[in-house]
């Protein structure tokens, strides 16, 4: 009745990924490099959409909640969440990546002169990846995250300049590649 779990049963021709799942070697192949993905099956939609599922159910969640610790924000954290989102559906993109940018926008409002360099830095460097396209929803994110009044007032318009000029020389940086 194929309940037996062997997985002898199963005549898809995929007996590499048995063998690799046995194994638990995580779709590395013995020298530690990446195993090309095997050819989808029946179940291909179904397999995008639990991919889907779980991206952002558990990964995304995951990586929000590491992404800013004890009013630090994690560049790498960022980066990585910003190309993950970069791989998504466009809609998964757009619902996601303003979430990103608010949160490290908030610690702009920090007086700790370090905690707001790092922000902007991380800021500058998501928008010079995302380049200029994504420049008008990060210059709207900043700027709804910031009040308009007092010191804020002053790192609003500094970090908006910083954000131009960033994606200004990535874009130079990639044209003269």
């Amino acid at each position: 009745d194929g309940s037996d779990g062997g997985g002898d049963d199963d005549d898809d021709g995929n007996a590499a990924d048995d063998e690799n799942a046995a194994h638990g070697d995580g779709g590395k192949g013995a020298d530690g490099g990446s195993v090309a993905a095997p050819p989808r099956g029946r179940g291909g939609v179904d397999q995008d959409e639990d991919i889907m599922a779980t991206l952002q159910g558990h990964t995304l969640p995951s990586l929000y909640a590491h992404l800013i610790k004890d009013d630090e924000v994690r560049a790498p954290v960022a980066i990585a969440i910003v190309k993950l989102l970069a791989l998504l559906p466009a809609r998964t993109e757009r619902q996601h990546l303003p979430r990103v940018l608010a949160s490290v926008s908030n610690l702009l409002k920090s007086r700790a002169q370090r905690v707001r360099d790092d922000a902007r830095k991380v800021l500058v460097s998501v928008a010079a990846m995302l380049g200029p396209d994504y420049l008008p929803l990060a210059l709207s994110v900043l700027d709804a995250s910031l009040p308009h009044k007092g010191y804020t007032a002053h790192v609003l318009g500094f970090t908006a300049h910083a954000l131009l000029e960033g994606v200004v020389d990535a874009q130079q940086g990639r044209g003269n590649a």
